[in-house]
């Protein structure tokens, strides 16, 4: 343990290094805080960084950086609460493990170059915005645990055959995906679509509006297969949509309308249940 600051990040000397969460909280009360193993001494943790116990419950409004050589692991244990507006940047040379439920003011970047998967059993919320990019991997949730986030969810696995499967109870207000293979999406309620670029299928469930607000092209190399059981299926947005497999609709419920009436480009659309159609 040793006192650390934005010009001073923590870095382990030995393997393993500890940090303490009370030098953490501390100082993030002065300015944002950096904890990395890039630079580290050879094989000193293998580089990798992981969370081990829960946060206090913390009120900084500074953001924490992980920046590890390796992968970043948050243990089942490691619960992160921060009711202040600081964000949390897990950035890492391998995959990043977030097995604990986190709680955030701010915003959650995560960049990794190895899957990214949520394996926790909680609820995890994220006041502001959402960014996760892996180029190896692809994005995953296979804990039992929830997703929320306030904010525009970015998300991006570059890389052939990378897939993004969040298909848990989860809350999102936008989600873009600026790439992957195969995308699958499940939200409680209504969800916003940006622009997104899908290579493989894209798979969206929602129990409200599922609503095309993208201002750009999107494309979807494989099928698309949108469900919902309220709300309905729109297209707000300016933007379009180019489908080169079949696209399967599905709004059930009274009154429920499809409305997809942009200049799009479909193969096939099947329509299983919708009220007025375009």
């Amino acid at each position: 343990d040793q006192n650390i600051n934005a010009s001073t990040p923590f870095i382990p000397n030995a393997s393993p290094s500890h940090l303490s969460w009370a030098t953490i909280d501390t100082a993030l009360g002065l300015s944002a805080v950096t904890v990395t193993t890039v630079g580290s001494p050879a094989n000193a943790q293998l580089g990798n960084i992981t969370i081990a116990t829960a946060s206090p419950v913390l009120n900084r409004n500074n953001k924490l950086t992980l920046d590890a050589a390796g992968g970043i692991t948050i243990n089942s244990g490691g619960t992160i609460v921060n009711n202040g507006a600081g964000d949390l940047e897990l950035d890492a040379a391998g995959a990043v493990t977030i097995g604990a439920a986190i709680t955030l003011g701010g915003n959650l970047g995560v960049t990794a170059a190895g899957l990214v998967n949520f394996t926790g059993a909680g609820a995890s919320t994220v006041g502001g915005t959402m960014g996760i990019t892996t180029t190896a991997g692809g994005i995953n949730q296979t804990g039992g645990g929830t997703l929320k986030v306030t904010g525009i969810s970015t998300l991006a696995a570059s890389g052939a055959g990378n897939d993004i499967v969040l298909g848990n109870n989860n809350d999102f207000s936008t989600v873009v995906v600026t790439s992957g293979n195969n995308v699958t999406l499940k939200d409680i309620n209504a969800i916003n679509l940006g622009n997104l670029t899908v290579g493989g299928n894209l798979g969206v469930t929602a129990a409200g509006l599922v609503d095309f607000t993208g201002a750009g092209n999107s494309t979807v190399g494989g099928t698309m297969g949108i469900t919902t059981t309220v709300g309905g299926i729109g297209q707000t947005g300016a933007g379009t949509l180019t489908v080169t497999g079949t696209s399967t609709l599905a709004a059930s419920g009274a009154g429920n309308d499809i409305t997809l009436n942009n200049n799009n480009d479909f193969s096939t659309v099947s329509v299983t249940s919708g009220h007025n159609v375009t």
